[in-house]
């Protein structure tokens, strides 16, 4: 699993995207997540956005998670939602909580 930030704005174009749910290979992780989005994460969550395994960004899980059969997702988060260490630690709580949430449909395949 990565987790990675992405600007809030490129090439004068704002993302409304404000967390990406990106896989590569194996899209297991990913759709579980997305299936399971928590009620009080109240952000524009999307799939392979702002970007998805054909912009080459996939290369870590594929060969470290896919490769070994283990469940892998990359997670982008917009930079301004992450801007103080007070909503870092929130966001973190939430990812886990929803992590844990998503994985619980797997038991423990995909454990290391």
């Amino acid at each position: 699993m990565t987790v990675h930030s992405f600007a809030p704005v490129l090439h004068d174009r704002p993302r409304d995207v404000e967390i990406g749910i990106v896989h590569g290979e194996d899209d297991r992780l990913a759709r579980a997540m997305m299936d399971v989005i928590p009620e009080g994460l109240s952000f524009e969550t999307r799939l392979s956005e702002p970007y998805s395994a054909a912009d080459g960004v996939a290369l870590t899980i594929d060969r470290r998670g896919a490769t070994n059969g283990l469940l892998n997702v990359m997670i982008e988060i917009r930079s301004d939602l992450i801007c103080t260490t007070r909503r870092q630690l929130d966001m973190a709580d939430r990812l886990v909580a929803w992590i844990r949430l998503a994985r619980a449909g797997f038991g423990r395949e995909g454990i290391a």
